[in-house]
């Protein structure tokens, strides 16, 4: 463990009609990337302001269009060790990289997982000073996650002026996400979306739910079919393409979940099922992990100002199964 230097960071938010009602501290934290705790602090230390004056209370319930200006400052902390291992980089420059992550690799640490990560891989190939260090040392450069067990493209920031314009991409929701995900059953319409709010499960916390509460957040997904499989058999299932509107934890694990199609392979949203006779079935229930994918992602160069657009082939595992289950 070593030390880094302070540093201060100044992001301005605004208000969309979607989160209106949220708490100031968790509104903060869902748009900025920036972890509750350190926003928390932030507003306590006087240094969240809203109309040119200082606004201290957490609890606070956002309303459309208001603006708020928060002074992060990294205090000194412990960082983790930079560890070797092999990245699939899409794109490199010398604001960001895109990187196909995947699957079973976690983005940063966390409670179990505190070294092998892709935190730890980026310290080793760009170097601490390298990364943007807007939320915290524990995620250098990280601007948005994946799960551990989905698979696919993130873009990182080399500095804090390319983190904060791709996050205001993000909350201004111009960032192109699309998502390959296998699914349970036979889904129709072909074409449509799920848009319900989503917030943290009250008695499993590593779990999120759909909910009317006004103290979820909002989410948005649209999906479209690209195929039905296995149509003759007694356990169907669909693959889809997902796009991102909003970007909630497991948005997609959950309103798949939501629409009576859960993930193929998803441990923590989709029934445990038996073995059957079906071959199909057996390839089906024995994939080791949710059958999602990050396939495509755009934006714009922060600093270039051009489109970039990149798009990653489904890995080696998933292609396997979707080539057992079309014979």
């Amino acid at each position: 463990m070593s030390l880094s230097p302070p540093s201060s960071n100044t992001l301005t938010v605004q208000v969309t009609p979607d989160d209106i009602g949220m708490r100031l501290d968790q509104w903060l934290a869902q748009t900025t990337g920036i972890s509750r705790n350190k926003v928390q602090k932030a507003l306590r230390e006087g240094r969240v302001q809203y109309a040119e004056a200082v606004i201290d209370r957490a609890k606070h319930r956002v309303k459309n269009a208001e603006v708020y200006i928060i002074h992060i400052m990294d205090e000194p902390e412990g960082h983790f060790e930079p560890q070797e291992m092999p990245l699939d980089i899409v794109y490199e420059d010398g604001d960001l990289l895109v990187l196909n992550k995947p699957a079973g690799l976690v983005v940063h640490p966390g409670a179990g997982n505190l070294d092998h990560t892709l935190t730890n891989g980026l310290l080793a190939y760009c170097g601490e000073h390298c990364l943007s260090s807007i939320g915290s040392m524990q995620r250098p450069g990280i601007v948005h996650r994946l799960d551990k067990d989905t698979s696919g493209l993130l873009v990182v920031a080399k500095n804090n002026c390319t983190h904060l314009a791709l996050q205001r991409q993000f909350q201004e929701r111009t960032i192109q996400r699309r998502y390959h995900a296998l699914v349970w059953g036979m889904v129709s319409p072909p074409t449509g979306h799920v848009e319900c709010g989503i917030m943290r499960h009250p008695r499993h916390p590593q779990k999120m739910v759909t909910t009317t509460n006004p103290k979820g957040c909002y989410a948005l997904t649209h999906y479209r079919l690209i195929r039905h499989f296995t149509e003759n058999s007694a356990t169907p299932c669909s693959l889809l393409e997902c796009r991102l509107a909003t970007g909630r934890t497991h948005q997609i694990r959950v309103h798949c979940h939501y629409l009576g199609h859960p993930l193929v392979g998803d441990p923590l949203y989709g029934r445990r099922r038996q073995a059957g006779k079906s071959m199909l079935h057996q390839h089906l229930v024995a994939f080791p992990r949710q059958a999602l994918h990050a396939k495509t992602l755009g934006f714009v160069h922060p600093t270039q100002g051009s489109e970039m657009f990149f798009e990653a082939a489904l890995p080696v595992d998933y292609a396997k199964l979707l080539k057992a289950i079309s014979n």
